[in-house]
């Protein structure tokens, strides 16, 4: 839910993105480290970006 949830006025701006990045780093590592006891992850790059 964490895509769908934001607000593509936001996204526009390199800010909106690299706050995107940091919030999707942070739940993946939230998740791994539920299920495996290690964020397992450093770093999320998007190498591309598409809104609809």
């Amino acid at each position: 839910m964490l895509f769908s949830s934001q607000d593509p006025h936001a996204l526009n701006t390199r800010d909106g993105k690299e706050k995107l990045r940091d919030e999707t780093l942070s739940e993946v590592q939230k998740v791994l480290k539920q299920e495996t006891g290690s964020p397992g992850v450093e770093n999320v790059f998007f190498t591309s970006f598409v809104m609809q």
